[in-house]
């Protein structure tokens, strides 16, 4: 038996880090009254997501803390000083359906040895805003998609035995509302957003004016089934903004222009294989069938 004890041991144990911010302590690592073998131990700054059904870890840093590369630990007991960069994101997450969490985790042995893992909590800067962008997702279209889940033969040859039957059903009809241009643009900093809605024909005049809102929502794997995956789905906060039609001459369809406001939950996007947090843009008639979503994305 080489390494007999570890502590990870912080300099200031209670401290939340923000991005940029040193993680900063040193390891005591013990060895026992012979030299354990070279190579064997290791620190590592990492973050895990986990919920119910959802268990994802990936590594951001790590520390070999041998005294060098080849020769073995010398007994009695050792002090390796670390400082890791505190990163911009993702960040310490707490929500409904999963969490999001840092760790200094320290191995010895290869896994055979003792191990100490020890939390850290990593939040954003007192200015901390999101930038936010388009991305080219439709949530309608795209939503969560958590692992590949294997579709059974029977099935797959099912579904293809009823499109060679019916087709792929009627072509849709041409749609009105069709959005021939959409520019969202985001200062980084600022607490608005501005947007700009062509739509490619005339809509009706009596439509006066739109409503705009930015939605956050969580996703994560509720339960697997021998299907399917369930995925269960919750609001974090919306905004919402009026959109305003303008003349403009440079465009044969109908423009509209306004402002909303950012949403207040400090929730950037994120997404590992069973969980996500997701924003999305939608722009629709109140009390009308018009209705339009678009993806976004917000990071630090």
């Amino acid at each position: 038996m080489g390494v007999a004890s570890v502590e990870i041991v912080l300099d200031e144990p209670e401290a939340t880090y923000r991005p940029g911010d040193p993680i900063a302590g040193h390891v005591v690592l013990t060895v026992e009254d012979h030299e354990s073998d070279a190579g064997a131990a290791w620190l590592e700054l990492g973050w895990e997501c986990h919920g119910r059904f959802v268990n994802y870890r990936r590594s951001v840093a790590n520390l070999d803390l041998r005294p060098n590369t080849r020769g073995p630990w010398s007994v009695g007991t050792h002090e390796i000083a670390f400082a890791f960069e505190c990163p911009a994101w993702p960040l310490s997450y707490e929500g409904s359906k999963f969490d999001l969490d840092y760790t200094l985790w320290i191995q010895t042995d290869g896994g055979s040895g003792p191990t100490q893992t020890v939390d850290v909590f990593c939040v954003p800067g007192p200015q901390s805003m999101p930038t936010i962008a388009l991305t080219d997702d439709d949530p309608d279209r795209q939503r969560f998609q958590p692992r590949m889940v294997t579709t059974s033969p029977l099935t797959t040859a099912l579904t293809w035995a009823l499109t060679r039957l019916l087709g792929d059903g009627p072509s849709p009809r041409p749609s009105t509302d069709v959005v021939d241009d959409l520019q969202f643009e985001h200062v980084p900093g600022s607490t608005m957003a501005t947007i700009r809605v062509v739509f490619a024909q005339r809509l009706d005049a009596a439509l006066g004016s739109l409503r705009a809102q930015m939605v956050l929502r969580e996703f994560s794997v509720g339960r697997r089934t021998a299907r399917a995956p369930r995925v269960d789905e919750v609001e974090l906060d919306r905004s919402e903004g009026t959109l305003r039609r303008v003349e403009d001459d440079s465009v044969s369809g109908t423009c509209y222009e306004g402002q909303v406001p950012l949403p207040e939950a400090p929730a950037f996007t994120f997404e590992c294989p069973d969980a996500s947090i997701r924003w999305a843009l939608e722009i629709y008639e109140e009390g009308g069938r018009l209705r339009k979503h678009f993806g976004l994305e917000a990071h630090p």
